[in-house]
């Protein structure tokens, strides 16, 4: 009977062994699996000229006013954009016709005015934003719309996880839209 016994443990032995032996190839063949297939894609892009990139987000408040003008650069060009210098920027109301003149203080593309009074623009107006930069002439038209009040505010509490390692909050803010055609305010 001890022999038996003795069996059995052996047989037992073995089935554990080469389930460990199992569990150890898998992370093993996984990780080959991910990372054996991959590819070096070489995508040959021509180069081009570079465009200008008008950044202008202007608002009715009080706050200064920016519109930023820099240069793109080729896709692979790791290195911050050029400013565009020397330029003559303008923003005119069209029902007025009053012209509001940005300037690059700094030379570094940002052109900036400072509204004086109560406010820089009217809500319900239609604007143009009109730029010079190396005798080429761009032009841009919109109205500004009225933005609707927040109603509230919420935010959710989120605890660190695997694959966060800090606590976090997401705020959402509600407003009702205004009846009629939308105007894809922000």
């Amino acid at each position: 009977m001890r022999f038996l016994e003795n069996i059995n443990f052996k047989v037992t032995m073995v089935k554990s062994n080469s389930m460990v032996k199992r569990l150890f190839w898998l992370p093993v063949l996984s990780v080959l699996f991910l990372f054996g297939c991959e590819d070096e894609v070489i995508i040959d892009l021509p180069e081009v000229e570079p465009s200008l990139v008008v950044d202008a987000w202007l608002t009715h408040s009080l706050d200064t006013q920016v519109v930023k003008l820099t240069y793109s650069r080729s896709y692979f060009e790791n290195a911050a954009a050029l400013p565009g210098v020397d330029a003559e920027v303008f923003v005119v109301d069209l029902e007025t016709e009053e012209v509001i003149t940005f300037v690059d203080v700094a030379s570094n593309g940002n052109y900036i005015y400072v509204p004086q009074g109560d406010s820089f623009a009217i809500i319900g107006r239609d604007y143009a934003l009109a730029i010079t930069l190396d005798d080429i002439e761009y032009y841009s038209a919109t109205t500004l719309n009225p933005v609707p009040t927040i109603d509230s505010i919420t935010f959710e509490y989120y605890p660190s996880d695997a694959f966060i390692e800090e606590e976090y909050y997401i705020g959402e803010f509600y407003a009702r839209d205004f009846e009629g055609r939308g105007n894809s305010y922000w």
